[in-house]
C-alpha cells in the first residue's frame, strides 16, 4: 500500500525546511506495475487542500493498493 503524493507529472520541490533540499515527486504506479511484480488492486486520488501545502506544484494523493503477482505469468512463453 502507498499513501503519497500522486502527480500528474513528474516534478521537483524545494523542501519548506531547508532550501538545499529538493524533493522529486513522480507517480510509482508504472515502476511497480512494469517490474511484473504487482498490479492495482484499489487506487483512490484525491486533492488535498490544506493551506500549507499551496506552494507545491501538484496538490494530488493518491492511496494504492498493489497486489503481488506471480513474475513468471506475466511473461508468457515463445508462440
Amino acid at each position: 500500500m502507498i499513501w503519497d503524493f500522486d502527480p500528474l507529472f513528474k516534478h521537483s520541490n524545494k523542501d519548506f525546511n531547508s532550501k538545499k533540499l529538493t524533493t522529486f515527486k513522480m507517480s510509482y504506479d508504472n515502476f511497480l506495475i512494469e517490474s511484473g511484480l504487482f498490479e492495482i488492486s484499489y487506487k483512490h486520488k484525491y486533492t488535498i487542500s490544506s493551506k500549507d501545502k499551496k506552494k507545491f506544484k501538484s496538490k494530488s494523493v493518491s492511496l494504492t493498493l498493489f497486489k503481488k503477482i506471480e513474475f513468471k505469468k506475466e511473461y508468457p512463453e515463445n508462440l
